[in-house]
C-alpha cells in the first residue's frame, strides 16, 4: 500500500469513528452520561467513545496502547479542549447576564467557539485513531471487549455504573438489560481487581 492509499484508509477509519460517535451521542441518555463521566470523573469523552467503538467492532485495546492514548488525550484536553470549553462556558454565563443588544454578539461568539471545540474533538479523534495501528486484537465477544476497553481508559468507580449501563444499552440496543447491568458491574469489579 502506498502512502496515499494509507492516508485514504486512515481517513476512512477516522470518518467511521466520527460517525459512530455522532450516532451514539445522539441516542437517548448518552449525552448526559458522557458529560457526567467527563465532569465528575475527568473522563475523556473521545477515549470513552473509542473504547466503545472498538469493542462494538470486536476489537480490544492493548494495555500499553491504552496508556499511550490516555496520555495523549490528557495533553490535548489540557492544552486545547479544556481552554475552549472554559471559554464557551464563560460565554454562556455572560450571555445569561447580558442585555439584549449584547446578547446576539455573545451568542455568535459562543457558536464560533463551539464550532472550534467540535473541530478540536474531531482532530483528537483522528489523532487517537492514527495511533491504533495494529495494536488491537480481535474477538467475537463484543460486549466483553467493550467492557475491557472501558476499563483501560476509565477509572472504575461505583457511581459510574449507571453511566456505563446507559452507554452499553445505546451501543448494544438488542442486548437484554440484565446482561447490560451485569456487564456494567463487571466493569467495576475488574477495575477493583486490577487496582489491587
Amino acid at each position: 500500500m502506498n502512502p496515499a492509499q494509507t492516508n485514504q484508509r486512515a481517513d476512512i477509519v477516522a470518518e467511521a469513528f466520527w460517525q459512530f460517535s455522532l450516532e451514539v451521542y445522539a441516542r437517548a441518555g448518552v449525552k448526559p452520561a458522557l458529560l457526567d463521566l467527563q465532569d465528575r470523573f475527568g473522563a475523556d469523552v473521545n477515549l470513552v467513545l473509542l473504547a466503545c467503538w472498538l469493542g462494538q467492532g470486536g476489537r480490544k485495546l492493548a494495555p500499553e496502547l491504552a496508556g499511550l492514548l490516555r496520555q495523549e488525550a490528557a495533553i490535548w484536553q489540557e492544552q486545547i479542549l479544556g481552554p475552549l470549553r472554559k471559554v464557551r462556558n464563560r460565554l454562556r454565563e455572560d450571555l445569561a447576564l447580558s442585555t439584549e443588544p449584547g446578547a446576539a454578539t455573545i451568542q455568535a461568539l459562543r457558536n464560533e467557539v463551539l464550532a472550534a471545540e467540535l473541530s478540536a474533538e474531531r482532530v483528537e479523534q483522528n489523532m487517537l485513531v492514527s495511533r491504533l495501528g495494529g495494536h488491537t486484537t480481535g474477538t467475537d465477544q463484543t460486549l466483553e471487549a467493550t467492557i475491557d476497553n472501558l476499563r483501560l481508559v476509565l477509572r472504575p468507580q461505583p457511581v459510574a455504573i449507571p453511566n456505563i449501563a446507559v452507554l452499553l444499552s445505546a451501543i448494544f440496543p438488542g442486548c437484554p438489560m440484565q446482561e447490560i447491568t451485569i456487564a456494567a458491574k463487571k466493569f467495576l469489579l475488574q477495575g477493583e481487581t486490577s487496582a489491587k
